[in-house]
């Protein structure tokens, strides 16, 4: 069990070395392609180009005057990115970047359902930190304010005054395309209501997590950059480490109801050829709860700290 208070806000580390918001994501005929770092996620409805049915939507775009499909900006949809990719230990303000917090981002009209899917660049130092690692990183990004999106590995979000505490209550290994990845759940409760009851859950999070390679090919960049040089489709590329995560929130008593929506959307996701990283192997771990059934909980401690 973790608890610990988030503090108000949290920096993301930065993709590109420029001061503008970056959007790569084009809507094709048969899916969404996520051009900086190469994968796809296919449409459940091609002629709608829905991700999902029923009571879902697309959140992060909004169709203009024109009909063009363009991501929403502000607080709720924007972030800073920081990233020390010279490894010096500071924050140049080339290494700081506008970004949007979501790649893809649906929600539930009918509850508080949420599913988002989002790309993230990693340093060197972290391309090989194990699955499960960043798994129980999550988690503890979760605890205190108990929001999906407050981990400080991939977002921010205010902090409510309500203080949270986490459980890691499976894992599992995932195929993601041809990729390998973990999927694992996550447990919410409230701190004060977990005293009284300690089976009370307030939410869930089930995330999908991958490691994969992208290419940055262009011909202005450095040669001093910490990436090797690769050919790729013909081209001299850095070969560069990164990070999926694919998640869904709900709370805790309509988790189960919406979760195949989540799988199915993960079971629609391709990567280009190219992206398996030589260190990711199938790790794990417990077995999973049967889709769409309810997670066992974990036995909390007698008093969390």
């Amino acid at each position: 069990m973790r608890t610990q208070i988030a503090p108000p806000f949290v920096a993301l580390g930065c993709l590109l070395l420029s001061g503008c918001v970056h959007n790569s994501g084009q809507f094709g005929a048969t899916a969404y392609l996520q051009s900086d770092y190469g994968y796809k996620v296919a449409y459940s409805d091609a002629a709608g180009k829905a991700f999902a049915g029923g009571d879902w939507t697309l959140d992060n775009y909004f169709v203009d005057e024109r009909g063009n499909s363009k991501p929403k900006k502000g607080n709720n949809y924007e972030a800073k990115r920081e990233f020390d990719e010279d490894g010096d230990g500071q924050i140049s303000s080339s290494e700081t970047s506008q970004e949007y917090i979501y790649d893809l981002r649906l929600l539930n009209g009918r509850d508080n359902g949420v599913i988002w899917v989002k790309a993230h660049p990693l340093l060197p130092t972290d391309a090989h930190r194990d699955l499960e690692v960043v798994l129980n990183d999550y988690a503890d990004g979760l605890s205190g304010a108990g929001l999906y999106a407050q981990s400080n590995l991939f977002s921010i979000e205010r902090v409510h005054e309500r203080h949270f505490t986490t459980f890691v209550t499976a894992k599992s290994d995932v195929n993601v395309g041809d990729v390998p990845g973990l999927e694992g759940t996550v447990e919410l409760a409230e701190v004060e209501k977990l005293r009284l009851d300690p089976s009370f859950r307030s939410a869930k999070v089930r995330v999908v997590l991958v490691k994969f390679y992208f290419y940055e090919c262009n011909s202005h960049t450095r040669a001093t950059r910490p990436w090797p040089i690769v050919t790729h489709d013909g081209d001299s590329c850095f070969q560069r480490p990164g990070l999926l995560v694919v998640g869904y929130y709900n709370t805790a008593d309509r988790f189960s109801a919406d979760l195949p929506e989540f799988e199915h959307i993960v079971q629609r996701i391709s990567f280009p050829p190219g992206s398996l990283m030589d260190d990711v192997k199938p790790s794990v771990v417990a077995e999973k709860p049967a889709e769409g059934g309810a997670d066992k909980p974990a036995a909390p401690a007698p008093d969390p700290k």
